[in-house]
């Protein structure tokens, strides 16, 4: 699986994620945003999913 226009791979939470939820939610067709995922497709987890 790769980016494009409606996936998006974060590898955590950070303040820009907001305008990115946004911005999925503002088109028609939506988008999946994946966290814990760098933008090569790697799984990188999250040190503490409850925190995030």
């Amino acid at each position: 699986m790769t980016e494009n226009h409606r996936i998006e791979f974060k590898q955590k939470v950070t303040p820009e994620l907001e305008r990115e939820v946004v911005a999925f939610l503002n088109t028609k067709e939506g988008g999946i945003i994946y966290i814990g995922i760098d933008k090569n497709g790697k799984t990188t987890g999250l040190d503490n999913v409850d925190q995030e």
